[in-house]
This record gives structure tokens, sequence and C-alpha cells, in this order.
């Protein structure tokens, strides 16, 4: 006997089929950028990285509006976060902040999930990180900027997610 659905209240959430292939109707998952074409300077420690454009959101629980995302259920997600930054202004610093608090360690001017990019060669870099977080049934993640002076390039900023399980 083999399982070839799970199912509930009218609605498929897994699918399993004769090559043993899983599909997911129903995971929260996104990709979201900024839509501008062009710098966004000064931004000031404490304030979100926008993201106000989405590629795709299933089940919407990225607010493009206040730029987190909300966890649906309790579980393991993925994030994937990409800032080009602009490296005339001083340093610039980021870090996802889950509930508004940036995840760090004893250090809280180190990010756990973040970066710190320093202007040491005077050129624009693209940072990227990518983590797992254990989130608990509405917890926000967010983007956060870690110092003033902050500058990031739109639409080469962008931030992904997906719950895993």
């Amino acid at each position: 006997m083999a399982l070839t659905k799970v199912q509930g209240e009218g609605i498929t959430g897994m699918t399993i089929n004769a090559n043993n292939q899983i599909t997911k109707s129903t995971i929260p998952a996104f990709f979201v950028y900024n839509s501008t074409n062009n710098w966004i300077s000064n931004v000031s420690s404490g304030t979100l990285i926008q993201f106000n454009t989405a590629k795709f959101n299933l089940g919407s629980h990225f607010n493009l509006s206040n730029y987190k995302f909300t966890a649906p259920i309790a579980g393991l997600y993925q994030f994937n976060v990409r800032i080009y930054v602009n490296n005339d202004a001083g340093d610039n610093a980021w870090g996802i902040a889950i509930n508004d608090t940036i995840y760090n360690h004893s250090n809280a001017a180190y990010p756990l999930f973040g970066d710190l990019a320093s202007p040491g060669n005077g050129n624009d870099q693209g940072t990227d990180c990518s983590h797992c977080l254990n989130l608990s049934a509405n917890d926000t993640v967010s983007c956060m900027s870690m110092n003033n002076n902050t500058d990031y390039f739109g639409t080469m900023t962008s931030m992904s997610g997906y719950l895993v399980g």
C-alpha cells in the first residue's frame, strides 16, 4: 500500500507520486526585493530594509507594507538575503531581526545572520547570507540596518524564505 495524498478539511497538503516524489501545495515561501532602481541612501540604524515587491509570496506571509515575514506555524525556516551596498559612505551593516531584535550572540554589534561591509577598497559589494531559523508561530523576521548611513541599491537587494518543516 502506497501513500499518495495527505488531506484534511478538503485541502491536499502533500502528494507522493509513483516515482516517490513529494510535492507540497501549501508551503509558505516568498521571494521579495526592492523595486527602486537606484541607491537608497543614509538609512539609519534600526531601520528596516524595504522589500516592497514580490516575485512570489505563497500564502501571503511576507507583508510588503511593513517588510516583515510572519511565520504561520512553528518550525524550521530557511532564509536567504542579498544586499548590494555602497561603500563610499563608511561601514554598511545589516542583520536579520526576529520579533524586531537583531539575531546575535553576546556582542550585539555582530549579528549571527547579517553582514558588515567596510569601505576598505572603496568598491560596492554584494553581501549574501543564508540561515535556517527555528521560529514559533507568529514570530516575525525582517532585515534591519545596523549602522547609520547604510546605502543599498534597491533592485539588487532581495530576500527569500520558506518553511523547511
